[in-house]
């Protein structure tokens, strides 16, 4: 996006010829959430971005009247609403802040042009006018952008020409409690015949997993709802290498999937009490008796989601 400078109100023009009733703008997001997204660190409270761009092509259909090759700019007006304690603030009045201009060169015959929307310049715009100390983009505030069109003169103003439910592109903050983001004990509960893994390497004779064996893991957020683990088999892989895996958890259902590239590793984790779950993992040689039970206690006194599966 080209920052510039919009025209002043005084070079607007407001009236409302019958094209302008023609209008239609669409926008078509191309990130998984369409949203900004963050992850709220249950034992911490600390807030992790996850999704910090939100890039969307947009339409504009002119109607009858005018071609897209007649526009000589779009200009792009930030509103926020802030969540605040005692209700909602919203900031930028009738007129909005800029946030970037499209110059018409780079809107192509159809009226496509392309956006991406940064949440570090959305709270740079606007970080003045928060009535809370603010470090970036609250949990539950929004964002929301109007279009000023400039075709061959002519101005199409969706801040007060707007027609139908088309006249803006919205952004909300989706934020997740993120469960997994600490350090665990896990105890293995139950060994497979055919987990034959030393921990000191293939082939040696000391120190196999066994009932009883402990240890400790620490999930690292990587992405919405996806985290990297370390060993997903919790140092019972085939000649002791790690099995480093993806620990997807969706925060809607509590459903836990694990993902890697090489042994099929998959969990089924149910949970026991507030602090304890239980994880069965298998892989592509379950069926040669690798597989095993651990039990994975929580110490930072947060309790497991009840729909955890």
């Amino acid at each position: 996006l080209v920052l510039g400078t919009a025209c002043g109100p005084e070079e607007i023009s407001y009236k409302n010829p019958t094209w302008k009733l023609d209008v239609k703008i669409t926008s078509e997001r191309h990130s998984a959430d369409g949203q900004f997204v963050s992850a709220i660190n249950v034992s911490t409270f600390e807030r992790a971005w996850t999704e910090t761009d939100v890039p969307a092509t947009i339409n504009v259909n002119l109607g009858d009247e005018f071609t897209a090759d007649q526009i000589n700019s779009i200009d792009l007006y930030a509103f926020y609403e802030e969540d605040t304690e005692s209700g909602k603030n919203y900031i930028g009045g009738t007129q909005g802040k800029l946030l970037a201009t499209i110059d018409g060169a780079d809107i192509d015959e159809n009226g496509d042009f392309d956006i991406n929307v940064n949440v570090d310049d959305v709270f740079n715009l606007f970080s003045a006018d928060l009535s809370t100390p603010h470090t970036t983009v609250g949990p539950e505030d929004v964002i929301d952008i109007k279009y000023v069109i400039n075709v061959d003169g002519e101005i199409y103003d969706t801040r007060t020409d707007c027609n139908g439910y088309d006249c803006s592109f919205g952004i909300k903050v989706i934020s997740f409690a993120d469960y997994w983001s600490t350090t665990f004990d896990y105890e293995w509960i139950e060994v497979g015949d055919g987990v034959q893994c030393c921990l000191g390497g293939w082939g040696c004779n000391e120190e196999y997993v066994s009932v009883g064996t402990v240890g400790t893991f620490t999930p690292v957020l990587t992405g919405t709802g996806t985290w990297f683990v370390e060993d997903g088999e919790f140092n019972a892989s085939w000649n002791g290498c790690p099995v480093g895996s993806t620990l997807n958890y969706n925060f809607l259902t509590g459903a836990v999937t694990m993902s890697d590239n090489t042994h099929c590793l998959d969990w089924s984790v149910s949970k026991i009490d507030a602090s304890t779950i239980e994880i069965y993992w298998t892989n592509c040689w379950t069926q040669w008796g690798e597989w095993g039970v651990v039990q994975v206690t929580r110490n930072d006194g947060v309790e497991w989601p009840d729909n955890l599966n």
